[in-house]
């Protein structure tokens, strides 16, 4: 993580990983909250229509979702990504590795580490299309 120094200017601290139990905790604060404001603003009980109401969108948003293929020759197989930090949602294996953790439809995979200079992999990544 980064802290101010003592001129106040950044300076990296290298953190231990996260234990189990400490993903565990995180993605049910994350669930607990995301549930919390769905109720305060009144979505829990609003019927998801986009279906009936468009079909087609409604595939090709659920096939992003799930980064894979939407039609062609190739619908259904995953989308091709580069870097190794991705991990595969549909993987069960993916979620019984260390530091991973899924409660009430949340997942979160805390077993990446990015050092204090790796600039390249802290900016977002554009998929090929």
């Amino acid at each position: 993580m980064y802290a101010a120094g003592p001129d106040g200017a950044p300076e990296f601290h290298e953190l231990p990983p996260p234990e189990d139990e400490d993903v565990l905790e995180a993605v049910t604060l994350i669930a607990g909250r995301v549930h919390r404001m769905i109720e305060r603003r009144g979505l829990e009980d609003e019927a998801d229509t986009f279906v009936e109401n468009d079909p087609g969108l409604a595939a090709l948003y659920a096939s992003a979702v799930r980064g894979r293929i939407a039609s062609g020759p190739n619908a259904g197989n995953r989308v091709a990504t580069f870097g190794g930090d991705r991990i595969d949602g549909d993987s069960l294996e993916a979620m019984s590795s260390p530091r991973c953790a899924a409660i009430a439809g949340f997942n979160l995979h805390g077993n990446v580490a990015i050092g204090p200079r790796d600039r390249t992999r802290l900016r977002p990544r554009a998929t090929k299309r």
